[in-house]
């Protein structure tokens, strides 16, 4: 009866194998003198993408979106301020972040509109000292 038992289990969890869902990209920016620099790792099986945002000390925005990375692996940003700057004056402010696909397919099935603004803003078509 014991050996019926332990048979029985291990076929029942072997139905729920499947790939790790839910692995994260963790990214970290940082400046290196006129440069912005971000290293992400991507944790999970599913391929991912990353972005790198910020503002030289020039005031030109930068922009690298979408940026693809493999699965369980690692990726380095960098974004040039331009010449003449020192390391007081190269970039203000550096953003990174990641997305992974499986991320974005729960985002995008459990909520299309995630801030919940319709075609006519928050309230639908009427103003909000309309409704009753």
């Amino acid at each position: 009866m014991i050996a019926v038992a332990m048979t029985t289990g291990a076929v029942l969890n072997a139905g729920f194998a499947q790939a790790k869902p839910g692995g994260a990209i963790t990214c970290r920016a940082y400046a290196v003198g006129a440069r912005a620099v971000a290293d992400c790792v991507n944790s999970d099986d599913h391929p991912g993408t990353v972005t790198l945002t910020g503002l030289c000390g020039n005031l030109r925005v930068f922009r690298q979106a979408n940026v693809p990375i493999a699965p369980n692996s690692p990726i380095r940003l960098t974004e040039d301020c331009g010449r003449g700057f020192s390391s007081s004056d190269g970039p203000i402010n550096q953003n990174a972040w990641g997305e992974t696909q499986y991320q974005k397919q729960h985002q995008d099935d459990s909520n299309p509109n995630p801030y919940g603004y319709g075609p006519y803003g928050p309230y639908g078509p009427y103003p909000p000292w309309t409704l009753p």
